[in-house]
């Protein structure tokens, strides 16, 4: 990445010997990146509790005794499907007239409730008959309407189906009435229920579906008797979500991501110079104009023991801590500006800075004269409170999983500040040999 004002403006790593910024920015680029430096930043940022650390470490301790909770719970009462079969089915008076169809049928189905210590409330059955898609018709009435099914117990229920001269589409028409010719039909029952598993002292609310067919021998006079079916299937979302809790569970315990943690390793402030305009910096004047640049090296550690992390952008910007919160520019390069962080390691980015020629940065005019006072400080020695915030797109590589995330990294950066002494006069500089850890917020 190009920096901007590479030939006008002088480097902020010496005084004397003015040098392009491309060579200062190496030079920073080596110093951050040397082993010593790197090991005693990780070693800093393994050491000690602090808030994002404990709030991560408070979440996924949350998600795991969660999952566990659930788990055992799940496992002491051992919940399973509904077992639905298709015990008779009477149909009579079965006719086929064009696209018109007349018919009743009663079909009982058994239900079974398979579970070791949990008990089923049966609040509503809604059934419908189909044929191969088109609807034939509601049920009438269910018997029992509701009732309670304790563990390992089974219950009876009838559902009444009557239609006459019932309109299907006309292909179905014709379909039922070859079926009928050949001396049995296929006939669907759709039971839509809500019941409530009972968890001890817990109730947990489902809508089960029932999916039955029925091939049910018929005679010319369009009557018919079913004496057993087969198995019908029963769809349950609550056993989709357990299994899904635990796949996410299990997957989250294998790669334990965690968040990222950063930390300011260096800073470089040069040529810092508060101009107030029209007044003076008392705070009288209208408005102000900062020119300064700032070199920031900070350290990206990734401390997942299994999980990846793609650092797919990075935008900085850098605010004064004081007056407001007032915004100071974007950077105008990062370096490196798209990586890849593998786990249990640390990556050093250099962040530059530099407003210090052109127009500067237009500050209002309270805001100037604050800056100059905290720049001047007592006794003619201050020091320059900054906030670098990095917005971040990354991705978590969980396995062949990619999740994606939006952390908000802010940065406190404060920096001794000295006056300058070179010819032309004007500007303070200040080094930061370390920085305070920065908060990560997703």
């Amino acid at each position: 990445m190009a920096l901007a004002h590479t030939k006008t403006h002088p480097s902020p790593l010496s005084n004397s010997n003015p040098s392009p910024p491309r060579r200062a920015v190496d030079q920073r680029l080596r110093r951050a990146t040397s082993s010593s430096a790197a090991a005693a930043v990780s070693s800093a940022m393994s050491s000690g509790g602090n808030q994002e650390r404990t709030c991560c470490g408070s979440l996924f301790t949350f998600i795991v005794t969660g999952g566990f909770v659930v788990l055992i719970y799940w496992a002491i009462f051992q919940p399973h499907h509904i077992r639905a079969t298709v015990a008779s089915a009477d149909l009579t008076n079965l006719t086929v007239a064009g696209a018109a169809v007349s018919y009743k049928l009663a079909v009982r189905l058994n239900l079974y409730n398979p579970s070791l210590r949990v008990n089923i409330y049966y609040d509503e059955l809604d059934s419908e008959l189909r044929f191969r898609g088109e609807r034939l018709g509601h049920a009438t009435g269910a018997t029992p309407a509701e009732f309670y099914q304790r563990r390992k117990s089974s219950d009876d229920v009838t559902f009444e189906f009557a239609g006459t001269g019932v309109a299907v589409a006309g292909d179905a028409a014709g379909e039922l009435g070859k079926e009928k010719g050949k001396g049995s039909v296929s006939l669907e029952v759709a039971v839509d229920g809500k019941v409530r598993y009972r968890f001890g002292s817990i109730k947990i609310r489902q809508k089960p579906r029932i999916w039955c067919s029925l091939t049910i021998p018929v005679t010319a006079d369009g009557g018919g008797r079913l004496d057993s079916g087969d198995r019908c299937s029963v769809n349950c979302l609550c056993a989709f979500l357990v299994s899904i809790g635990v796949a996410v569970l299990i997957y989250w315990a294998t790669y334990q991501p965690h968040r990222i943690r950063a930390a300011v390793e260096s800073a470089e402030l040069s040529n810092l110079t508060v101009v107030v305009r029209n007044g003076t910096a008392d705070g009288g004047g209208s408005g102000g104009v900062v020119y300064y640049r700032l070199a920031v090296n900070v350290t990206m550690y990734n401390p997942s023991g299994r999980a990846g992390v793609h650092y797919d952008a990075i935008r900085p910007r850098l605010l004064l801590l004081l007056a407001g919160g007032a915004s100071l520019g974007a950077a105008n390069a990062t370096v490196p500006g798209v990586f890849h962080q593998p786990r249990m390691s640390t990556t050093v980015v250099a962040i530059d800075f530099d407003r210090s020629g052109g127009g500067g940065v237009a500050v209002a005019g309270d805001v100037a004269a604050e800056l100059d006072r905290e720049i001047k400080g007592s006794g003619g020695g201050g020091e320059v409170g900054f906030e670098m915030v990095i917005d971040a797109r990354v991705r978590y590589k969980l396995g062949f999983i990619p999740i994606r995330a939006r952390p908000k990294v802010r940065c406190p950066v404060r920096i001794p500040v000295k006056a300058e002494r070179r010819r032309g006069g004007g500007g303070v500089t200040g080094f930061l040999r370390s920085g305070d850890r920065c908060t990560v917020k997703y």
